[in-house]
């Protein structure tokens, strides 16, 4: 594991528009929030990383085939990449499609202050937060619900999970450092021939 000091280091993460030759760690990033679904196969590595290609790829096809307005940027301290997250933003809500922090930085509240900036975000244009989980990942949805986030349907293999500020959120008066909006650098995204996990 590599330790941060969650006072200085979580308010200086800052965000990498994605790009095509960042696909390398995408894949990473994606595999590794499928480490404990694979622990659990009995395919070689092989197998394991042939299969977690073809998800990888299906997983970018579809957010970019099917969300308007969605960015992909990689989460860095300093230099080091250190995770990614992919987020929709419509005028009434903002989609958190993936979030994924890599194994030896999880369990620091990097995910818990990357999801607190946009819950501030949400409460300060009056828009909901919305997710899905993997109905067979209780661990994220108990992360989630920790945070205020409700249960709002399920077809059975994702919850759908929303969040609304209330009257009584007044942490989420902090400054905002995730990018907004997709800008020009941000386009690139769209070139990448790509459930959400909820690695923290």
């Amino acid at each position: 594991m590599h330790y941060i000091n969650p006072m200085t280091d979580l308010p200086s993460l800052s965000f990498q528009p994605a790009k095509q030759d960042d696909n390398a760690f995408l894949f990473a990033a994606y595999a590794a929030s499928r480490d404990d679904e694979m622990a659990m196969v009995m395919w070689d590595e092989t197998a394991k990383n042939a299969f977690l290609q073809t998800q990888f790829a299906a997983q970018q096809r579809h957010y970019l085939a099917h969300y308007d307005n969605v960015s992909c940027h990689i989460v860095k301290l300093r230099e080091q990449s250190v995770g990614l997250i992919w987020v929709a933003r419509w005028p009434k809500e903002i989609r958190l499609m993936d979030m994924v922090v890599l194994t030896q930085y999880r369990n620091q509240g990097i995910g818990t202050y990357l999801l607190q900036q946009l819950m501030a975000e949400a409460a300060q244009t009056n828009r909901m937060v919305t997710l899905h989980t993997w109905e067979g990942n209780p661990a994220a949805a108990r992360f989630y619900i920790k945070h205020g986030f409700a249960k709002v349907s399920s077809d059975g293999m994702y919850a759908q999970m929303e969040w609304r500020a209330q009257p009584s959120d007044t942490v989420l008066t902090q400054s905002i450092t995730l990018p907004t909006q997709p800008n020009a650098n941000t386009t690139t995204t769209h070139t990448l021939h790509a459930t959400h996990t909820a690695h923290r």
